[in-house]
């Protein structure tokens, strides 16, 4: 537990100067929006938070982070762990922060009194009182941003940020034939699911709200195990 824990301060030090202030400056830049707009809109930087691990994989490559590892008594493991706690803590931290920010943009509605927004504010207030609330759009942008960050982990730690890319885009068009194999042979009705997620909102939304923070861990969990299936592999 003492080495995960001395990694994922390693980390924290290695990503805080390139992606801590893009990330702050973003959240700002939202949350100003927000106050004018739809306040739910703050909540998306969740979704994004875990990308900001990214450039710790670019520094352990270039900078030969993963040798030293292979050299050290250190646990491939815990380097994989170490790095999806990181993310998923990160990505927790936004959440919170922004349902906060989210809160004051609605309590404030600096938009209701200028034309050009009234009807984005209204909107928000729809939402709010008819039961999509700033909470809820936090705990699915929680789960998507668990989602991403998990996949982009997963492609790193396996191919390396050389062919980061590529695989992207391979993932990506499994992900579109997936998607019309279900509609096609399953006969998957998106619009039919939307309809099933808003009425599970409207009528049980304290716990569609937990479902979606335990269903975000364990997407983490999933990529962290196999992150460290196959990153075991890889000679560093």
């Amino acid at each position: 537990m003492k080495e995960i824990v001395n990694i994922v301060k390693l980390d924290f030090i290695t990503v805080k100067g390139k992606s801590f202030t893009p990330l702050i400056i973003c959240t700002l830049l939202m949350f100003v929006a927000s106050l004018f707009t739809i306040a739910h809109g703050i909540t998306v930087m969740a979704t994004f938070a875990g990308l900001a691990v990214q450039p710790i994989f670019i520094v352990a490559e270039q900078s030969g982070y993963n040798k030293l590892y292979g050299v050290l008594p250190v646990r491939k493991r815990n380097i994989v762990f170490g790095r999806y706690i990181f993310g998923l803590s990160l990505i927790l931290a936004v959440t919170l922060i922004s349902i906060s920010l989210g809160y004051i943009a609605y309590t404030t509605s600096l938009g209701k009194s200028i034309n050009t927004f009234k009807d984005a504010v209204y909107l928000s207030n729809l939402w709010q009182t008819g039961g999509v609330t700033i909470e809820i759009a936090a705990s699915f942008c929680f789960f998507f941003g668990c989602c991403l960050a998990a996949v982009n982990y997963t492609l790193l730690f396996i191919f390396g940020t050389s062919k980061e890319i590529p695989a992207n885009f391979g993932f990506l068009a499994v992900l579109v034939i997936l998607y019309f194999v279900l509609a096609k042979v399953f006969n998957f009705d998106s619009v039919k699911f939307m309809k099933i997620i808003s009425d599970a909102i409207t009528n049980h939304s304290i716990l569609v709200m937990v479902i979606m923070y335990i269903s975000g861990v364990l997407v983490m969990m999933l990529g962290g195990c196999i992150s460290n299936f196959f990153f075991s592999k890889r000679e560093l």
